[in-house]
């Protein structure tokens, strides 16, 4: 089963308390390219680019090598990479103004 979960407002969207909603993408080694073709679209939508520059699945149809980058388009953006026993992708881009963490790319 392929877990594909995101959260996305555009940069411009606001809460009823006039704030940006927070993002947070994941993409697992199962997540397939049709999921990430339709995240990449849904985010262009929403004013987020998702680049990915290397995508490549192993014999089982799990994700094996990534490699991307992404621009929220407000100065917060970053790369990604990993080459080897890939397990899950976290973007996370928190508004909050009073959040620690306002941004931040994991690999696993």
């Amino acid at each position: 089963m392929a877990v594909l979960f995101f959260t996305v407002s555009t940069a411009t969207a606001q809460n009823k308390n006039n704030e940006k909603e927070n993002i947070e993408i994941v993409i697992t080694k199962t997540t397939t390219k049709q999921e990430i073709d339709k995240l990449t679209a849904d985010l262009k939508n929403k004013g987020v680019t998702l680049t990915i520059a290397k995508l490549k699945y192993n014999k089982e149809g799990q994700i094996d090598k990534i490699k991307g980058k992404i621009d929220f388009n407000d100065n917060h953006s970053g790369t990604f990479e990993d080459t080897e026993n890939f397990e899950k992708l976290v973007i996370t881009r928190n508004y909050n103004k009073d959040a620690k963490k306002t941004f931040s790319i994991v690999v696993y």
